[in-house]
């Protein structure tokens, strides 16, 4: 199983109508938590995305949204969750 972490969702919508005192007028319709592939899943898939398309010669821009996705991750992976198992045999199922 793809290595994940739970998330809870809101959206600007529901921010709003909370800040204003509102929320409680309206159903609360947001699910409260959402699995999401795992951020060092999302890291790998994006650094392989680089690796194969660079080399090619590829046009960047399909693809330079990937090197600030990646620097995000990487900025953030103190504060990220323990991934379940082993990040060596996270890569070779990936492979």
């Amino acid at each position: 199983m793809t290595p994940f972490v739970s998330r809870s969702l809101s959206s600007f919508v529901h921010d709003w109508l909370h800040k204003r005192g509102e929320l409680g007028n309206y159903d609360d319709n947001r699910p409260r938590e959402v699995r999401c592939v795992h951020p060092l899943v999302t890291l790998l898939e994006k650094l392989d995305a680089i690796v194969r398309r660079f080399p090619r010669g590829d046009d960047a821009a399909p693809f330079i949204r990937h090197y600030g996705d990646v620097a995000k991750i990487i900025q953030a992976e103190g504060k990220l969750p323990a991934l379940e198992g082993d990040l060596s045999a996270l890569i070779g199922n990936m492979i």
